[in-house]
């Protein structure tokens, strides 16, 4: 059974430029149906490119708990 992507952040900022766009790049088994996998390999942000595994670390949200 395919295990869905994590959703994409909307209150994402990059800390770099101060973007809030990202990019998800993900990765399969190439197997479509039972068995088959698919997972967020990383992230970059549309603007500067940094690369990153966690979008929620860059969220407005997650800042303001700290």
């Amino acid at each position: 059974m395919l295990k869905p992507l994590p959703k994409k952040y909307e209150n994402f900022c990059c800390p770099i430029c101060g973007n809030t766009e990202y990019e998800e790049i993900t990765k399969s088994n190439g197997i479509t149906g039972p068995g088959g996998s698919v997972w967020l390999d990383y992230c970059f942000c549309a603007k500067c490119s940094v690369m990153f595994k966690n979008a929620e670390k860059f969220c407005k949200a997650s800042k303001q708990k700290k």
